[in-house]
């Protein structure tokens, strides 16, 4: 398994965006990229919107013929753009397990899903993110 985050961002947040996506991915992976899930998907793929104006909706589908998800999850903005790193941090981390839950709300392995949120939330334990 492995997790990618994407954007849907303003051009203003999308430095300070990139520095939390960026240790969250390379965080979260080095735990989970080795691992094998009973999971109906191929990858973890989250796309964060992170605008202030509501242009783009929030979307979930999961096909388990074709093993692929698209999750597009709303990020609060100005909570965002007040907080220092750590907090957006925070942010992101439950917003990742909120597409987590989404996931196993689908029917998406139930075992396997459960092993990989708590693999996920050992993390956002030991990095404060929880």
């Amino acid at each position: 398994m492995k997790l990618w985050i994407g954007a849907e961002t303003q051009e203003d947040v999308i430095d300070r965006f990139r520095v939390v996506r960026k240790e969250l991915e390379l965080t979260i992976n080095k735990k989970i990229e080795d691992k094998t899930y009973d999971i109906e998907i191929e990858g973890w793929d989250v796309i964060v919107i992170l605008r202030d104006d509501f242009d783009f909706k929030e979307i979930f589908k999961l096909s388990k013929k074709r093993r692929t998800m698209d999750f597009r999850l709303q990020l609060d903005y100005l909570m965002f753009t007040q907080s220092d790193q750590f907090t957006q941090k925070k942010m992101v981390f439950s917003l990742l397990l909120r597409s987590l839950n989404l996931l196993r709300e689908k029917g998406a392995g139930s075992d396997g899903i459960s092993q990989l949120i708590a693999d996920v939330a050992e993390i956002g334990s030991k990095n404060g993110w929880e």
